[in-house]
């Protein structure tokens, strides 16, 4: 008897055990699937990733939650396919999360089962397998795969591998750029054998801008639009500055970089004066806010509206071989100027040697003229609230070569693409930049990199001698 009620009671200690086992399993189980629902819901997935691969940006959530009219991410791929593929899956995570907003529906579309799905968006014909379509109420625009990350080789015989992950970048302009009502257009003055980068024509493709060149002495400019006039070979004739005083006055801005390489411009300087803006000609030199030589000085932004969607995040701008920018009055007849990119105060200036264009010492001498410095300055007519007319003047013109624009840790980009959606009052152009892969160079200041080397080289290793000595000499008297 009592053998059989140890059988009874082992059998029923056994079924408990198997039982709580199934229910914690089965709560497991339902707990797992609720979750995974609720966050392809409602895209509750934490970004473990340390570079937020897998976020979205407040710039982009502003957007998406800013959209008037639904869009839709077409993905030229079968939804499993994208999801488990190694060339995909990061795309597929960051697309799930924008599929969460609202007014974002995401359709993957199988392009082996539908060959012809392309031709219904004539401008995306030509999209291979994983790329994408961007459809708004206005017009579609595609983005092909290969435009989601930047690829990098170091030589022609190793494969390129992905340095750069920028699909929030691009796709996040794309949106943007579907849902204007109209493409904004930007002018470059030609006639003064400027030469403009390629990577600077790109930026502002990029950020969906029609670009146009425009000779002054045979063409008027459309009211409204943006006017660059990029490091002119040549002077303006008065010609020319009338219908720049046109332009302006029915609205129009302009972006002027000049640099102190650039030659006597007497009839244009003469129209900037009457703005209240003097290129010096001098070149600056900062030995404090500077990346690897004084020349290459890293200016500071000045707290101002039209920086303030700039997100410095310990990143500098490089505005390299600059000339200083006087403002000769603040304020006068409605007309204000204000600074946008300052010098430290212990830049020095220096003036280029009469009739030669060089100057002949690098190192601050007596003669050279200290202070702080604008690099770049905001001119603004406000005497008709309709339309406010800017004139936005850097003192550098490589601030814009394509060297520092593509370099992922400056600032060049993020500030010229900011100064010009802000002159041309474009809101919503896209500041996102691309993240990084790979391990990059930090952009160390001058300051830094004085006391880095007396830490490293100096501090540490004398701290080293002394514990050494102070060890050897206790154990000797020991």
């Amino acid at each position: 008897m009592r053998l059989h009620e140890k059988t009874i009671n082992k059998i029923k200690s056994y079924l408990e055990t198997v039982w709580i086992t199934l229910v914690i399993i089965g709560v497991a189980v339902a707990l797992s699937v609720l979750g995974d629902t609720v966050s392809s819901k409602f895209s509750l997935k934490i970004d473990i990733s340390g570079r937020e691969f897998y976020s979205l940006s407040d710039q982009t959530k502003q957007i998406l939650n800013a959209l008037e009219s639904p869009l839709t991410i077409y993905v030229l791929s079968d939804k499993t396919t994208y999801s488990i593929n190694s060339l995909y899956s990061q795309i597929y995570e960051l697309i799930e999360i924008y599929g969460a907003y609202e007014n974002i529906k995401i359709e993957y579309i199988d392009i082996y089962k539908n060959p012809n799905f392309s031709q219904k968006f004539p401008d995306t014909a030509r999209l291979n397998e994983g790329s994408l379509i961007i459809e708004g109420s206005r017009r579609s625009l595609g983005i092909p795969l290969t435009s989601l990350h930047t690829y990098t080789s170091n030589n022609l015989d190793e494969a390129a591998i992905r340095s750069e992950f920028r699909a929030e970048e691009v796709i996040t302009r794309a949106m943007v750029s579907v849902t204007r009502q109209t493409q904004p257009v930007v002018y470059f003055v030609n006639g003064h054998n400027q030469l403009v980068p390629e990577g600077f024509i790109g930026l502002l493709k990029n950020n969906d801008y029609q670009v146009k060149t425009i000779n002054l002495l045979w063409e008027e400019i459309e009211t409204g639009k943006l006017l660059i006039i990029l490091s002119p070979a040549s002077d303006f004739l008065v010609e020319e500055t009338k219908k720049l005083d046109r332009f302006l006055s029915g609205g129009g801005d302009m972006l002027v970089m000049i640099g102190p390489e650039s030659p006597n411009l007497p009839i244009l300087a003469h129209f900037l004066e009457e703005w209240g803006i003097k290129y010096t000609g001098y070149g600056i030199f900062d030995p404090v806010r500077s990346a690897s030589h004084p020349i290459q000085i890293a200016p500071i932004l000045v707290p101002s509206e039209i920086n303030q969607n700039i997100s410095a995040s310990g990143q500098s701008l490089v505005a390299p071989f600059s000339t200083s920018i006087e403002i000769l009055w603040e304020n006068r007849s409605q007309r204000k100027v204000t600074p946008v990119l300052v010098t430290s105060d212990k830049a020095y200036a220096k003036k280029y040697t009469s009739g030669k264009n060089f100057i002949e010492s690098y190192e601050k001498e007596e003669k050279d003229i200290a202070g702080r410095f604008n690099i770049a300055v905001l001119a603004q007519n406000t005497d008709n609230s309709e339309n406010i007319s800017r004139i936005l003047c850097i003192g550098s013109r490589n601030i814009v070569n394509d060297a520092f624009l593509e370099t992922p840790n400056l600032l060049n980009n993020e500030f010229i693409t900011n100064a010009i959606a802000y002159t041309n009052e474009q809101p919503e152009t896209v500041t996102l930049r691309p993240k990084k892969m790979l391990s990059g160079h930090l952009t160390i200041l001058g300051y830094n990199r004085k006391l880095i080397f007396i830490l490293t080289v100096v501090i540490i290793p004398l701290g080293i001698i002394g514990l050494g000595l102070l060890i050897w000499f206790r154990r000797f008297k020991s």
